[in-house]
């Protein structure tokens, strides 16, 4: 299950560089979204990431950036 908040975007504009730094100057809040990757297979992890992680890993930076574009295109 994801997890989100809402913070003031205030904080984070010293932690923002490059192209965004301009965009990011509009926007008064942030919206953070996140999602816990599996205890099964970071169990698996012994000295270093593995395939099953790496595939995990990339599906749930996948999920992460659909949720983003969706919350984008409702607000």
């Amino acid at each position: 299950m994801p997890i989100w908040g809402v913070s003031p975007a205030e904080p984070l504009r010293e932690t923002i560089d490059g192209e965004l730094a301009s965009t990011f100057d509009s926007y008064s809040h942030a919206v953070v979204i996140g999602y816990p990757l599996s205890k099964g297979v970071l169990n698996t992890i012994e000295d270093r990431p593995n395939i099953l992680y790496k595939h995990h890993y990339q599906q749930v930076n996948w999920y992460l950036d659909r949720c983003a574009l969706e919350i984008a295109t409702k607000i």
